[in-house]
């Protein structure tokens, strides 16, 4: 039993990371859950490290929005457009294989944009048997970044990033 209670307690820290770091729930809510201070809350569900480091000042964000929104590709790498390929044809296979897997959308490369990237979206509780574990692990390592999130509680969300797709 105290295994199924360690268990819940990680599940509910980690939902708590999540849901801060993706903006739905305030710092004030994850100390309200965990009923301590706002500064303890964070470092419990361990995102104080986190903050250091991504700490930007205002002028390096404007600068990167800039770099992001005037962003206007001149030449393809097509090798990168070829892995983006690969890794759209091993998702859909996955899609097809696996019944947890939701939906797959994609944001594909375009001259604007540097990089392209692959959603997948599985049920929130899933389960995958060998080969389908083996056929999501080489996918993950094809990709130049993957981030698991979740999407309002509801689906856990696998987003593969193939990076400088394009070229100014």
């Amino acid at each position: 039993m105290k295994k199924k209670w360690d268990l819940q307690k990680r599940v509910d820290i980690d939902s708590l990371r999540l849901g801060y770091l993706a903006g739905e729930i305030s710092t004030a809510d994850v100390a309200h859950q965990l009923n301590c201070a706002e500064d303890e809350a964070l470092d419990r569900i361990g995102v104080t490290e986190l903050r250091r480091t991504l700490a930007y000042s205002p002028e390096e964000i404007e600068a990167m929005y800039q770099r992001n929104e005037n962003f206007n590709g001149k030449r393809a790498d097509f090798d990168k457009l070829r892995l983006f390929q690969e890794i759209k044809a091993g998702l859909t296979k996955f899609l097809q294989r696996c019944g947890d897997v939701r939906k797959l959308e994609e944001i594909k490369p375009n001259q604007y944009e540097k990089n392209a990237i692959l959603f997948l979206d599985v049920s929130s509780v899933a389960a995958f048997n060998k080969d389908e574990t083996a056929m999501l692990t080489a996918i993950m390592n094809k990709a130049d970044r993957m981030v698991v999130s979740t999407v309002g509680g509801s689906c856990t969300r696998f987003s593969f990033c193939v990076e400088n797709c394009w070229t100014e």
